[in-house]
């Protein structure tokens, strides 16, 4: 490192060309700041370099690596702030603010101000995604969740103003588990949750906060229709006949609505005979009827469907019995 470092000031003191001994005295330096860590060195060779030039990117780079080597972090924030401050575009100066932030969280550890630098960064684009998810860890440490749900809020009309709905959808998304998971705030949350069905009927993270929503607050019907709409809405079809079991549950035992519950329960056991909740709610439907045909019926088609073991002999001594007794 210390050799290499002399080879390269030499080297530059022998060179006749401006931009040869430039490039030679950067490479020194870096070698003094990554390798022999003598940063007095570095420093000098900048401050070198800024007498005998004006300052342009790299330079300004370099120097800043050479503070966040000496652990000046203070005056690395200083440096970029004042670097925002010279760009016209919104874009440019957002990605150094965006460094400032980064320095706070990864380097400072002066996480309250790592928050408001990061939610100043939001800026209706795909790249929000990213900071939310730091936004979020922040959150996390700092206890600022209503902070949080505030700052996606105006990022969600942001968006949506912006024509961006999958971005506002995602956002919303984001503040109505924030108001049901962090601040308790079930009201907030459900409006939330319902912004991203308008867009997006089948988002099965806001239909699943519904869902909790509903069950907590005992409203049945809604939480019915909402689980039919999950089942609608599941990729994998076994929990989508189990989604629809539970709502035909629901139908029967909270609003006594026989007949959709029955129409929800068919709807399973056409494509799965075997579903055990579906076969005993319906079983238990018919027998309530006194449907002794469609019973035995069912149960016939459960015995054909069921594999060998206690349930297939339970389910052959009812057939037994419903054909001796009821038919």
């Amino acid at each position: 490192g210390g050799a290499a470092l002399e080879v390269l000031e030499e080297a530059a003191k022998a060179a006749e060309l401006p931009a040869v001994v430039r490039r030679l005295l950067m490479a020194a330096a870096a070698a003094a700041t990554k390798y022999t860590k003598n940063y007095e060195k570095a420093g000098q060779i900048y401050a070198q370099l800024r007498k005998e030039g004006e300052e342009d990117v790299e330079l300004d780079e370099a120097t800043l690596d050479l503070l966040r080597a000496e652990g000046k972090f203070e005056q690395v924030i200083e440096r970029l702030a004042a670097k925002a401050e010279g760009f016209e575009s919104q874009a440019a100066r957002m990605a150094v603010v965006q460094e400032i932030a980064r320095t706070y969280n990864e380097d400072v550890k002066d996480f309250p101000k790592a928050f408001d630098y990061y939610a100043a960064c939001l800026q209706a684009t795909d790249d929000d995604r990213e900071i939310v998810g730091i936004l979020d860890k922040l959150a996390g440490r700092t206890e600022r969740w209503a902070d949080l749900a505030t700052t996606l809020t105006t990022a969600a009309d942001a968006a949506e103003a912006a024509g961006n709905v999958p971005l506002s959808v995602f956002f919303y998304q984001k503040i109505g588990l924030i108001y049901l998971e962090r601040l308790d705030q079930t009201s907030y949350a459900l409006t939330c949750f319902q912004k991203v069905l308008e867009h997006e009927p089948k988002n099965v993270v806001a239909l699943g906060a519904l869902a909790d929503l509903y069950r907590g607050a005992q409203q049945w019907s809604e939480l019915a229709d909402v689980g039919t709409r999950l089942a609608e809405a599941e990729q994998v079809p076994a929990k989508a006949r189990d989604r629809l079991a539970e709502a035909a549950r629901i139908q029967y035992e909270k609003l006594s609505a026989t007949k959709a519950a029955r129409a929800l329960l068919e709807r399973v056991l056409a494509e799965d005979p075997a579903h055990d909740a579906a076969g005993a709610l319906m079983m238990k439907i018919l027998e309530d009827a006194k449907d002794w045909s469609k019973l035995a019926a069912l149960t016939a088609t459960r015995v054909d469907a069921m594999p060998a073991g206690p349930e297939l002999v339970a389910a052959r001594f009812k057939l037994g019995e419903l054909c001796e007794v009821r038919l």
